[in-house]
């Protein structure tokens, strides 16, 4: 994503842009490589069941859910609601 690129330069962190295949139902690998990297914070850009998925996954591994920032596609209620007390922390923006 070229904007993120380009904020990482400017303000000098680390970034690692790691891919969810459509539809999100299976997010292991990737939750496992963000344990792995021990990011300060994800960004998540799912939309649908990618959503609870990978909040219930990022559980699972140990990620906490105050660390994950949902874009304008993650932010819908019906989407955080299916991932029960995993979802508690979560925060998502929206744009007008």
């Amino acid at each position: 994503i070229p904007i993120y690129e380009l904020l990482s330069q400017k303000y000098g962190f680390e970034l690692s842009q790691i891919e969810v295949p459509h539809p999100g139902n299976e997010q292991q690998a990737q939750w496992l490589t963000i344990r792995r990297e021990h990011p300060d914070y994800v960004v998540l850009r799912g939309w649908g069941v990618m959503n609870p998925v990978a909040l219930k996954t990022a559980q699972k591994t140990g990620f906490p859910a105050d660390h994950i920032i949902g874009n304008v596609w993650s932010n819908s209620e019906e989407y955080v609601i299916p991932a029960g007390d995993a979802a508690k922390g979560y925060t998502a923006i929206t744009t007008q």
